[in-house]
């Protein structure tokens, strides 16, 4: 009796475990097939359905549509998904510096829209004895032989490397950071640059207003430096031209010189 009820517990315990084989079969069993599905209409997705079947752009008043929609690197036929908008706007602005922004639109069954918004000329840097014109983001627009009208010029004695569209990039962190300095410094004291020259980090100086040569020493005070500027300008004469000398100002030593002359 006894090995009976042992026969029927052992056959109870191996019909349950093969249930739960079967049921853990069948289990990876749907979710393969799911995966499997799932893999299927995303292929599908990016090669069958959805083609592009209209692709417009427009916003820039430097480049027609044209010329947007092949420096997308997309056109018609295309699948809908089968690109990011960061992908779109890296290709657009490396073939097309002048253009700043942009914004890529899809809308179902098939249709792509791009608007862009042009690039403004900022500053100048000077390298190699070529001009490369940037934005206000550091993005290199053009190079020119000639120094560029209506931005101002930064010398740093090669300081950078500069080309078409891309990204400016320092060699020296440094260098970097006193330019910085020295144009949000102008900018809050709203005084005008034209050229500023960082390759001597003893010895910066700047153009400003179009008729002052300002020598500001060292990168130490810079900001104060440039307030103190600001303040010597509004006193002079403004049918004067000339070099002020802010070198020696110190946080103890408030000072700077003025000599008038003709600066060209």
């Amino acid at each position: 009796m006894k090995k009976q009820v042992y026969q029927d517990e052992f056959t109870k315990r191996r019909a349950l475990r093969q249930r739960r084989k079967r049921k853990k079969r069948l289990i990876i069993f749907f979710i393969s097939f799911i995966l499997v599905m799932l893999a299927v209409g995303v292929t599908l997705s990016l090669t069958v359905f959805f083609p592009i079947e209209s692709l417009t752009a427009g916003g820039s008043e430097i480049y027609d549509s044209a010329q947007i929609v092949s420096a997308s690197g997309i056109s018609a036929g295309d699948n809908l998904f089968a690109f990011s908008s960061d992908e779109i706007t890296e290709n657009i602005r490396a073939r097309l510096p002048y253009i700043k922004t942009v914004t890529v639109k899809r809308s179902l069954p098939g249709s792509v829209s791009i608007k862009v918004t042009d690039a403004k000329k900022y500053a100048g840097y000077l390298l190699d004895g070529a001009y490369y014109i940037v934005g206000n983001d550091g993005f290199v627009l053009e190079a020119c032989d000639a120094s560029p009208e209506n931005v101002f010029i930064i010398d740093t004695a090669n300081g950078v490397k500069c080309s078409t569209g891309s990204y400016i990039e320092y060699t020296d962190g440094e260098t970097e950071e006193i330019v910085e300095s020295m144009i949000s410094g102008f900018e809050e004291n709203g005084i005008t640059v034209n050229t500023i020259e960082a390759g001597d980090k003893l010895a910066l100086s700047a153009k400003v207003e179009g008729r002052f040569e300002v020598n500001f020493g060292s990168n130490s005070n810079i900001d104060k430096k440039i307030a103190h500027l600001s303040g010597m300008i509004k006193s002079i004469d403004s049918s004067k031209t000339g070099k002020i000398n802010l070198s020696m100002w110190t946080s103890k030593r408030t000072e700077g010189t003025f000599v008038e002359q003709n600066i060209g």
